[in-house]
């Protein structure tokens, strides 16, 4: 490719015709959108939403120590003589 190619004038896209009905409709709804007035929190209720979002949203719990469920037995150690007849087996 050229550039002349690249930058040379190109015919405008055909437009499609579209229904004058949903088009009212549709200027109808934007307009009724751009009037709707959101409240938004004043920056100190703002302070206090956010922590408590985040304090929603993070679902870790770290259990506490008795509350562990035990899954491996204890481990035990070895005399000298038991770990040679291990190792045989």
């Amino acid at each position: 490719m050229s550039v002349t190619y690249h930058f040379k004038p190109r015919s405008l896209e055909k437009r499609m015709p579209v229904d004058p009905v949903q088009a009212k409709k549709l200027y109808t709804f934007l307009r009724a959108i751009a009037k709707r007035k959101v409240k938004l929190p004043s920056d100190y209720d703002y302070t206090l939403i956010k922590p408590q979002k985040n304090r929603i949203e993070s679902g870790k719990t770290i259990p506490h120590l008795g509350s562990q469920q035990k899954e491996h037995e204890p481990l035990r150690v070895l005399m000298e003589k038991e770990q040679h007849v291990m190792e045989f087996m």
